[in-house]
């Protein structure tokens, strides 16, 4: 008898360690997919990028969405439209502790984004330019006098 608990005992602790590793999971899954369609969706529905943030831990998921002021003015129900957009299609997080704020952006916040669109811009177009580059293998072989490039070179064995 003892033998038959001590199988359940096993059971009911790896079952219970599988139901909430996949209800991680599909935390998981649900805070990767809002991330990435969330400010599409608000950007369709306002036709303005947001400045979005989220955060989660195991007790409460934090959203944090800016808009600039005249977005706010005239979109009144934007906490409910987001809430029914996270309810309808991300369930796993609508029944976790959700903290929703909308938020106005200042000239400061706009003028950051702007500033960090022109940083990767110039990061792209730097990248673009050191693909014509040489490779520095080649820069260092001229850099070597001929003398010591042919001593370098192997010669083949026969």
């Amino acid at each position: 008898m003892g033998k038959f608990f001590k199988k359940l005992f096993w059971l009911a602790t790896f079952s219970a360690f599988a139901y909430y590793g996949f209800k991680i999971y599909q935390k998981i899954k649900a805070i990767i997919g809002i991330n990435k369609t969330l400010p599409q969706y608000l950007e369709n529905i306002v036709d303005e990028k947001p400045k979005f943030s989220l955060n989660h831990n195991l007790l409460k998921t934090t959203i944090k969405i800016g808009f600039s002021q005249a977005v706010l003015d005239k979109e009144k129900d934007l906490e409910n439209i987001v809430r029914d957009y996270i309810h309808d299609f991300y369930p796993a997080l609508s029944s976790n502790k959700l903290d929703l704020e909308i938020y106005a952006l200042t000239e400061e916040d706009n003028e950051k984004d702007t500033e960090e669109v022109t940083k990767e811009e110039t990061e792209a177009s730097q990248k673009g330019k050191e693909s014509n580059i040489e490779s520095p293998e080649e820069e260092k072989e001229e850099l070597v006098p001929e003398e010591i490039q042919e001593d370098e070179k192997p010669t083949k064995k026969k």
